[in-house]
């Protein structure tokens, strides 16, 4: 529950910046879609899953159904979509308007999450990281209601089906698997450049491998 309203308050920061550096004018139209595609949507859909599930976990234990919960959810769950799709483009137009974006920052948020590209594509990946585990969560919710074991395959199967996870897995593995080697490449380049940093920043450079850690976020 709790990981839930956190993830939907990532979003909720998400769309905090989008809807800065469309008043700044930062960014064309064009840029801002290809960054941001259907956030608000994605957003909207999150906010009221949460909202469900709040509820339905106020019901009691024998009246709780999570997996078909799950299952009434699978048309809106197809937000998810075109929004893990765009990674690729979503990558490239960040990194091609980073400057202009950095130069824009006005706010906190803003210039918290536009510290590190690192940072801001950690945002940008979570609603993939977050659709990948809802399967498991589900599968574990499952496990503590006994009532609902002789169906807990039937609705499993269902919900990857529903949600494409099964054929996309391995797509979405090596997307992350690409992430962390870029997020490996840029600790290794600033570890080689930690000597020609004030002495703080490179003592934590050396003891942790990342400096952006003691960047603080609005979560």
């Amino acid at each position: 529950m709790e990981t839930e309203r956190q993830y939907v308050h990532h979003l909720l920061n998400l769309q905090a910046l989008k809807k800065e550096l469309e008043e700044i004018g930062a960014l064309t139209g064009d840029s801002i879609h290809n960054i941001f595609l259907n956030l608000n949507n994605l957003l909207d859909f999150a906010q009221r899953f949460l909202i469900r599930i709040e509820q339905h976990n106020e019901l009691p234990e024998e009246a709780q159904n999570w997996g078909e919960l799950f299952i009434h959810y699978k048309e809106p769950f197809g937000q998810y979509e075109p929004f893990i799709a765009n990674q690729r483009r979503c990558e490239a137009t960040c990194q091609k308007e980073w400057d202009k974006m950095v130069a824009a920052s006005r706010s906190a948020l803003m210039g918290q999450m536009l510290a590190n590209p690192t940072i801001l594509n950690g945002f940008l990946l979570k609603p993939m990281v977050r659709l990948t585990k809802y399967p498991l969560l589900l599968k574990v919710s499952i496990r503590f209601h006994n009532s609902q074991v002789r169906v807990s395959d039937r609705v499993f199967r269902i919900f990857k089906a529903k949600l494409k996870i099964k054929s996309s897995k391995k797509i979405w593995l090596a997307r992350l698997k690409s992430y962390r080697a870029s997020y490996s490449k840029r600790i290794r380049r600033l570890q080689e450049k930690s000597e020609k940093m004030p002495s703080w920043i490179s003592a934590i450079v050396l003891r942790t491998g990342n400096p952006c850690e003691w960047i603080p976020l609005v979560i």
